[in-house]
């Protein structure tokens, strides 16, 4: 140093300091070494940065930058953590009107901060620990090195010790980037040598033999051409392709033609936005789009920032490729390339390189995606990171999540194999080809909606499609205002979401909802309940398998269905066109098979079952049944367990499904929140494998028995030994009752009412220990005991109530509860009694909110235990089975489908089950007409409390539905239906048909005999259909109806006497009763007021000037029989015309009737008194006697003309 320094006798000691920092700068750069050549060099290459510095500042100037601290590479990377630059010949008015030219092109950054450093170093493009090019230029010094980017790099500067006057410097770990990248340098002028070469060679005269292009294709073509021969040729450079890297190994191509026989295309722009850094898709001057996801950007991404400017040569131009883009796009594919001709001067982060091996990359290259696609793919991307990320997939894996939601909506390509890229031909054929330039299929035409938007949308649809006469009946103009506001209260709109213009798809995670007891679809910004259901064989039934919880699904096959509730005050329909609706409220959900699922992140355990179900399906001839589903594959351990299900697994077998599991469901979990759980939060559920969050910080909950305590203490001992230690019981649940809300409760510091259910279970075995949780692996031998199957009760109280719409009878189970090897656990609680009590009741288990179900699939074992354990306590019913059962107030069980739903308002009542959210005045009472499913002529009404019961979605018309514990009752009028009690349970087993506002229509009920439906018989039918002859009309009533109380209505006032009433709307009713016979017996038919009208063969004129006279005296009334008439009737004109009108040839006609009965039970009829009466019948002049039943009483809901055939 003093050498150094004696070459300064003239400085001061501020410049002289300033010289021994930039000499220690010097030796960094070199490295310690004490030998006197190592010395000499040093001294050499400070000289020169004091050269290359007066260079730089011009050589008059001998004043000495003392304001510039030298700096080395490595004091650069360790120390400078925020972004800066350098610009050594600048002003501070300089630098001012570049940050604010910088700043006013980009608004929304911030111009880098200037720092006065004077940086020296090595430029290299080799690897740091092999020594080998790579092609990446470097900065180095002894101790660390950072990679730089130049406008316009130069050979000579390679392997070369040099001062950088102008640069810019950004750092990456901030940007989470990879490890080894502290940052680069953004160098924005040509680094000074500080050894000064010799005079570059002339290249000109080195070779004597230059070929053109031309000549030199013509020889390559040759067939006997001289091998190892070398060819100088000389061209102009009309292309560079980028450079790859391929099997380690990083190449490039570029193309020669001869003269200028081509103009190149040159693009220029500035990177304005960065739209989304990871699928390389930017904006370039504010109205451009640019996609480098088909080149790889590699090292030139960290200078791809928002303000620099760039060239684009050879690149496609795209009009509107996707709507998930910018209209107008510049794509690059292997011939093209970028070159940034200025960096950006503001402070935006870096961008991490876009390579193969990133997933969105991925799925592009293996799919062989167009542009389409790909533009959708990224848009699938960014819609799974706000909807999904970070609570179930990891920010880096949604690109893979999205991979498989696009090879779930493209259809099977078998064209495939020929889109495979051929990177050589791309870089070099001619004429140029690629995937940017071959037509490929548009991307999904689908809506990738959010749960909420979802919702969202079926609300605004649903509203705005509300139509309320289309909600009444046919008998709408004569109906009162009692009668025509509680038609108005419910209404269902369903939409197919597949069956739109364009399909909605949701993806989602499949849930339970703790206080509504029903599963759910849900993502980060909402949930919406779910009705779903399963294919068994060739029917439907309820879900059963536990798998499902926490799956993230792709839906597409899904039905929209809003319930809505009105709050109305209509006097009469026709004031529908006025605003008085005074609330509404709507529940949206949808409808589901979780067969036409797409599973996104698939777990063997789910797909073990579903197999093992289709496998017992095959076993019985039914192998075309299954299905192979994209995005639902399976492992190696899952075959071998659908191969042989029967046979127990060996734990050694079952650790390595685990293993295999646990690998493929590494990438899709996410990292625990760090959140407190909400009481209805069910994420406990979603991660399987995570049992350690659950273990620790547990309470003892004080509100278990004595005995419950103490399992729990060992529990807790035990989690500190054995964390993946378990034990199990496996099961038959037997009966469930349904949700109530009652003062029980799982801890002692929960206060109030909450959900819970009860379930009677049969246990197939005794409790087993396991090393590690077994979850639904086939039912093995140790599992299954001998002899009697003991019963026990489980109780379900909180956070486990999310188990309930997955638990049902006839399906069996393994419980297991974690972290703990103490089997009494789980063998319950007997309830303890005096001596010389005879206790009938099974011990008592309260299910913890840790503990997991899992649900067995099929084997030969649990078949045979299944049958053993059959429930024939509440054996399951049709609807004729109840109709004619042999005792009342008996609890029955049911399976029946909905023909229709009315909602019944009761006067003082409202819906006060505080899960209900009912506003006031809703319906709280809801009638359902359900049909048998083998007899489509026999049907009950079934009447359901919601007042202390939660809402239960899927009852709609068309659905088929299991009633488990519901009272059977005769009414007053001898009716029997069936009504729901605190223990009353529903399970929807196939969803309903519904696909318009009104109920659909049903199955056309059978044609019978009058003779026939009048005898008594199991067989008798409830609805039927009859061609038979009017005889008479024995009753004929007309009558003006107050339309607010109900009274006669005369002219335009209401008759009503107890109380004033100043109504002035009235509807028009009539009702008339025919006696009717069809050769084999006689009924008596009553006509509704809608069906008068055509009964009458009466015109629409006639009908009306009819109701004109009947208004003048408010009502009307005729009687006749056969052959019967009253003289007193004649006085009156509008009397007589009736009375002759009731036996004209125009009315006792024949007549095609849809009738039902009008007491809808054989029993009911039992109940009459003298039912079979004697009858005279006169025959000339003798008279028999005989005993004939009383006729049908039917009331008819359809009526059509019919002529009988001759």
């Amino acid at each position: 140093m003093d050498s150094f320094l004696r070459e300064f006798k003239d400085k001061n000691r501020a410049e002289l300091l300033w010289l021994r920092a930039l000499y220690q700068c010097v030796v960094g750069l070199v490295g310690p070494e004490p030998s006197p050549p190592a010395e000499h060099r040093v001294l050499l290459l400070a000289l020169g940065a004091v050269r290359a510095l007066r260079q730089t500042l011009g050589s008059h100037c001998d004043a000495l930058p003392l304001s510039y601290r030298p700096v080395s590479v490595c004091e650069l990377v360790r120390r400078q953590l925020v972004p800066c630059c350098s610009q050594l010949t600048w002003s501070n008015s300089q630098y001012c009107e570049w940050a604010a030219d910088a700043e006013r092109l980009q608004p929304e950054d911030v111009a880098l901060p200037r720092e006065n450093l004077l940086l020296v170093g090595y430029i290299t493009d080799r690897e740091i620990e092999t020594s080998e090019c790579d092609g990446i230029l470097r900065a180095k010094d002894a101790n660390a090195s950072v990679n730089c980017m130049m406008i316009s790099p130069s050979p000579m500067w390679l392997d070369q010790f040099v001062l950088f006057p102008s640069w810019s410097f950004i750092p990456h770990r901030s940007c989470g980037l990879i490890q080894d990248m502290k940052g680069h340098l953004e160098i924005g002028a040509s680094p000074i040598p500080l050894v000064l070469q010799g005079a570059s060679q002339n290249l000109q005269g080195t070779f004597t033999d230059l070929l053109g292009v031309g000549e030199a294709a013509r020889y390559l073509q040759q067939s006997h051409r001289h091998r190892g021969v070398r060819l100088h040729v000389c061209g102009h450079v009309s292309a560079v392709c980028p450079l790859l890297e391929i099997a380690g190994k990083r190449l490039f191509c570029f193309s020669l033609r001869e003269g200028e026989n081509s103009v190149p295309v040159v693009v220029p722009g500035v990177l304005t936005r960065v739209l989304d850094a990871e699928g390389g898709l930017f904006e370039l001057d504010g109205k451009v789009g640019l996609c480098v996801a088909y080149q790889p950007l590699q090292e030139m991404a960290c200078s791809f920032r928002p303000g620099a400017q760039i060239e684009l040569h050879n690149a496609h131009f795209l009009h509107r490729p996707s709507p998930h883009g910018p209209a107008a796009l510049l794509c690059l594919c292997l011939r093209s390339s970028l070159r940034v001709t200025a960096f950006s001067r503001v402070q935006s982060k870096p961008l991490a390189c876009p390579s193969p091996t990133t997933a969105l990359l991925r799925v592009l290259l293996q799919n062989h995606l167009g542009i389409s696609q790909y533009l959708w793919l990224c848009h699938c991307v960014t819609m799974l990171k706000e909807r999904l990320c970070p609570r179930w997939i990891r920010a880096e894996r949604v690109a893979v999540v999205a991979g498989r939601v696009l090879s779930c909506l493209l259809p099977p390509d078998p064209h495939s194999w020929q889109c495979r890229r051929d990177i050589y031909m791309e870089m070099l054929e001619e004429p140029h080809s690629c995937p940017l330039s071959q037509y490929r299929e548009s991307d999904p035409q689908v809506d990738l909606l959010s749960v909420e938007q979802l919702r969202l949308w079926m609300e605004a649809e649903s509203w705005a499609s509300l139509s309320l006469p289309s909600l009444l009946p046919p008998s709408a103009p004569h109906l009162t205002r009692a009668e025509l506001n509680p038609l108005l209260s419910w209404s269902v709109d369903t939409r197919g979401a597949w069956s739109l213009p364009i399909p909605l798809v949701v993806v989602g995670v499949l849930g339970a909802c703790v206080r509504r007891g029903c599963l759910q679809l849900r993502d980060q910004t909402g949930s919406v309940d779910l009705v779903a259901v399963e294919r068994r064989g060739g029917s439907y039934g309820a879900v059963s398998d536990t798998a499902w919880l926490g799956r993230l699904v792709c839906v597409q096959h899904l039905t929209l269905v809003m319930e809505k509730f009105l709050n109305t005050d209509f006097p009469s329909w026709t004031q529908l066109d006025q605003d008085l609706i005074t609330h509404r409220h709507c529940r949206v959900y949808i409808q589901l098979c979780v067969d036409d699922l797409q599973v996104l992140s698939p777990w063997s355990g789910t797909m073990s079952f579903r197999d093992a179900l289709q496998q017992e399906a095959g076993a019985a001839g039914n192998q075309g049944t299954s299905r192979d589903r994209k995005g639902m594959g399976g492992n190696s351990a899952g075959k071998s367990d659908r191969e042989q299900p029967e046979e127990p697994t060996t734990t050694g077998a079952r650790q390595q499904d685990r293993k295999e599991r646990a690998r493929q469901e590494e990438d899709e979990t996410p990292a625990p929140a760090k959140k407190p759980r909400r009481a209805d939060d069910w994420s406990h559920l979603e991660q399987e494998e995570d049992w350690s969050s659950e273990a620790g910080g547990q309470e003892q909950d004080h509100s278990l028995p004595r005995a419950q305590r103490s399992h729990v203490q060992v529990q807790q001992r035990s989690d500190t030994t054995a964390p993946s230690a378990c034990v199990s019981l496996a099961f038959c649940v037997e009966s469930k009752d349904g949700l109530t809300s009652q003062n029980i409760h799982a801890a002692a510091a929960e206060t109030g009412h909450s959900v819970c259910f009860r379930m009677s279970i049969v246990v197939l075995g005794d409790v087993q220990r396991w090393k590690e949780n077994p979850r639904n692996c086939p039912l093995e031998s140790r599992e299954s005991a001998g002899g009697a199957l003991p019963k026990m009760d489980v109780q379900f109280v909180g956070s486990s109530v999310c188990w309930f719409p997955l638990l049902h009878p006839g399906s069996a189970y393994r419980l297991v509860a974690p972290h703990t090897q103490d089997p009494t656990l789980l063998c319950g609680t007997p309830v303890s009694v005096k001596q010389g009590v005879v206790l009938h009741s099974a011990p008592s288990l309260l299910i913890q909110p840790h503990w997991r179900f899992y649900t067995l699939p099929p084997s030969p074992r649990l078949s045979g235990l299944l049958q053993e354990a059959r429930p024939r306590k509440h054996a399951i019913l049709s609807v004729s089975e109840v109709l004619y059962c042999s005792t009342l107030l008996d609890l029955v069980s049911f399976e029946g489908l909905i023909s229709q739903r009315t909602h019944l308002q009761q006067k003082g009542r409202t819906a006060g089950h505080p899960q209900n959210h009912g506003p006031k005045g809703l319906p709280v009472s809801v009638r359902l007409t359900v049909q048998d499913l083998s007899s489509p002529g026999q049907w009950i009404h079934v009447y359901l409390d919601l007042s202390e019961r939660l809402y239960i979605p899927g009852l709609l018309p068309g659905a088929r539905v299991l009633f488990s514990a519901f009272q059977c009752v005769v009414s007053r009028v001898r009716n029997v239906y069936c009504r729901s009690v605190p223990l009353s349970c529903i399970t929807v087993n196939a969803l309903g048909q519904v696909h318009c506002r009104q109920d659909p229509p049903g199955p056309r009920p059978p044609t019978v005999l009058l003779g026939e439906w009048v005898q008594d018989g199991a067989q008798r039918c409830i609805v039927g259909q009859v061609r038979v002859h009017i005889v008479v009309l024995l009753f004929l009533q007309l009558q003006w109806t107050c339309s607010l109380c109900g009274s006669i209505f005369k002219q335009d006032s209401c008759t009503r006497s107890t109380s004033s009433c100043t109504s002035h709307s009235a509807v028009f009713q009539a009702e008339a009763k025919a006696a009717v016979e069809d050769g084999s017996g006689e009924a008596h038919v009553w006509f509704p007021s809608h069906l008068t009208a055509p009964l009458l063969a009466l015109g629409a004129a006639e009908w009306e000037g009819l109701q004109r006279s009947v208004r003048v005296r408010g009502h009307v009334r005729v009687h006749r029989g056969r052959n019967v008439v009253d003289a007193a009737d004649l006085d009156d004109p509008l009397l007589h015309y009736l009375s002759c009108l009731c036996m004209c040839a125009a009315v006792c006609r024949p007549l095609t009737l849809s009738c039902q009965l009008k007491h809808r039970s054989q029993k009911a009829l039992h109940l009459q008194d003298g039912s079979i009466q004697p009858k005279r019948v006169p025959r000339g002049d003798r008279e028999f006697v005989t005993r004939v039943a009383s006729p049908l009483q039917l009331t008819c809901t359809e009526l059509s003309e019919w002529e009988p055939c001759l």
